[in-house]
């Protein structure tokens, strides 16, 4: 990665000399508009630009008043699979279900309770398959702090 020694004045565009940086004070002499900034304002938005430009498919990443947005989206294979797996399993465990309850009595109740993890492990995949399909994952990133939804 190269270091950039050009910078731009955030007020009038104009390129800032190296002799005007101050980075012990944290601040930057434009000496087209004579305005002074924060270098450390001037340096993140660059780093900002650079993050925008390359990223990954399936990750957006925004500005917001509340700092760097960076969503995330799960691929979408990977929930058509689980619920067309959850489909399958759930129609399984519905028909084994039907036959045990057709044939209700004290002696099929631990047919009913062999069922129990199976119909539980139906709906686990089910709210996977929908929770990859619609879910995201967001990182909200203010300087010195991260928030994840």
């Amino acid at each position: 990665m190269a270091i950039h020694t050009e910078w731009k004045c955030p007020a009038c565009g104009a390129f800032l000399a190296m002799e005007d940086v101050n980075m012990a004070a944290d601040m930057v002499l434009c000496r087209s508009c004579n305005k002074i900034s924060k270098f450390s304002e001037i340096v993140q938005e660059e780093r900002d630009e650079e993050i925008l430009d390359s990223i990954p498919r399936r990750m957006s990443v925004t500005k917001t008043a509340r700092g760097l947005e960076i969503t995330y989206k799960k691929p979408k294979g990977a929930g058509l699979f689980l619920l067309m797996f959850s489909i399958f399993w759930n129609s399984v465990t519905c028909v084994a279900l039907f036959a045990v309850m057709k044939e209700m009595s004290c002696e099929n109740l631990f047919g009913l309770l062999f069922l129990i993890p199976f119909v539980l492990v139906g709906a686990g995949t089910f709210a996977g398959a929908f929770y990859v399909l619609f879910g995201r994952m967001t990182l909200i990133l203010t300087p010195g702090r991260g928030e994840l939804f």
